[in-house]
């Protein structure tokens, strides 16, 4: 049962790492398709798509105390305002090309922290393997992007 129990985990991580990177590729893309087409490709309708960044940001700040209200807003503010800059600048002009290689930038981040824990054996040679398949699964899609 030895093969088996490192084969496990490692076949278990590997589907995990893919259907992340799907899920977090296809729900970007998803969203910067309605957003240009909300504002027909950054003409119109450009102050629903900033309150939709205020939002998001504020919804994605923990709020750990009430009395840390002002700062939340605050903090709320400037990461939409980065979101904002983030997908006017960048997304809009590489449009949906830049989309794979952000998401598998962030998930092999995540990947490597979790290499790094050496949650089981053999961790970081699953982190390794799961690396070099989102680096081949991004380039390839943006390839067929662009």
């Amino acid at each position: 049962y030895a093969p088996l129990e490192s084969y496990i985990p490692l076949i278990a991580s590997m589907i995990n790492t893919i259907a992340s990177y799907l899920l977090l590729t296809v729900g970007c893309a998803l969203v910067a398709i309605a957003i240009n087409t909300a504002t027909k490709q950054w003409l119109t309708n450009k102050a629903p798509v900033m309150l939709f960044f205020l939002f998001i940001a504020l919804a994605f700040t923990p709020l750990y105390s009430v009395a840390l209200l002002p700062l939340w807003i605050v903090i709320g503010i400037i990461s939409g305002s980065m979101l904002l800059v983030l997908f006017r600048f960048i997304i809009t002009q590489s449009m949906l090309a830049a989309i794979p290689l952000a998401t598998g930038s962030f998930m092999i981040l995540q990947v490597i922290q979790q290499g790094v824990f050496n949650a089981y054996p053999g961790a970081l040679c699953a982190a390794c393997i799961n690396v070099i398949l989102i680096c081949c699964m991004s380039v390839v899609w943006h390839k067929k992007i662009d």
